[in-house]
């Protein structure tokens, strides 16, 4: 009972969510939660931030090599550029010189390890990758479209943010990185993108799910190897004429080759070593039926030797 009144309070809650009308900063949230590309990493005020941190140690550093030269000059202080235990003796003992160089020193390390900090994040935040072309432009049509939406009650992004989204591409960032799309992938993320449009908001947006895509890629790349190599084994057992065969596996392994290297992503190693491997299921079906007619046909022996031949060229291939 206690688990169908929660599952009944969790339902109410997202029936209420869904019906309340969001403003601003909650409805990006919504959105981004779902779109997460296109945040603005803010480069130039990051940057900024690392030089004023420099002129902070540059200005500390200054003083404190300041005070060093002044303990230099007299031979009482001077123990305390040498000796940390001394210079805490003479601080905890009322010395104002040494006081000053502890708290200076004590504040640069603080200083220095924040602007490591800072640095190591700035450099981890360059480092993410920026968002796709669509995905920005999904965004930007759903948070600043100039459709009466940034001027609406009901606008997601105004003032600042609004205008750092529209005017700096190469400022935003994507908190997920997603493998280079093939050519088949980017295909239907381009020029058929139309096919996989969803809406936020109530209203149909620019932008594409990826797992939408790579399921129809799975399934169409899963149809074509099947076509290449069923529709091959059938072509070759109809068509008589050796010479024939002989083109048709030459064609087949061509068209092969040439669909891996055009709509994968499939290194220049792993395309010889598939096609190898295609070609070699081909080679095999036809050295059987060849077998058989070796009595009956006089280029029989020919051609055996020409797949083999063809056999050992994409199979050298391969090891190279």
């Amino acid at each position: 009972m206690d688990q169908a009144r929660n599952s009944t309070q969790v339902q109410s809650l997202n029936e209420m969510e869904e019906g309340s009308k969001t403003h601003g900063s909650t409805r990006v949230q919504r959105s981004w939660r779902e779109y997460p590309d296109g945040y603005p990493r803010f480069d130039r005020t990051a940057a900024r931030s690392l030089l004023y941190l420099e002129n902070e140690l540059g200005a500390l550093q200054a003083r404190l090599d300041g005070l060093e030269e002044e303990c230099d000059l007299d031979t009482l202080t001077r123990p305390y550029l040498r000796d940390w235990d001394a210079l805490n003796m003479a601080a905890d003992g009322g010395d104002n010189k040494a006081a000053d160089i502890r708290n200076l020193v004590l504040q640069i390390r603080r200083k220095v390890q924040e602007y490591h900090e800072a640095l190591i994040r700035f450099e981890q935040a360059l480092s993410l990758a920026s968002p796709e072309r669509r995905a920005l432009k999904a965004t930007r049509n759903v948070f600043a479209k100039d459709d009466g939406w940034r001027n609406s009650p009901e606008a997601m992004i105004t003032d600042g943010l609004s205008k750092h989204l529209i005017e700096n591409e190469q400022d935003l960032c994507a908190l997920r990185k997603l493998p280079e799309p093939d050519r088949l992938t980017r295909l239907f993320e381009g020029r058929l993108a139309f096919l996989f449009r969803e809406k936020v908001n109530g209203r149909y947006v620019d932008y594409v799910r990826h797992q939408s895509v790579e399921r129809v890629v799975s399934a169409i790349s899963s149809i074509l190897a099947a076509i290449f190599l069923i529709g091959a084994v059938l072509g070759l057992y109809f068509v008589e004429s050796q010479h024939a065969r002989l083109g048709m596996l030459c064609g087949f392994t061509l068209a092969f080759a040439g669909s891996l290297a055009l709509l994968t992503n499939a290194r220049r190693q792993e395309v010889f070593a598939t096609t190898a491997a295609y070609a070699a299921v081909l080679v095999v079906f036809l050295s059987g039926d060849f077998a058989q007619n070796t009595a009956t046909s006089a280029a029989s022996p020919t051609a055996t030797a020409a797949i083999t031949v063809t056999s050992t060229i994409f199979t050298s291939a391969t090891v190279q």
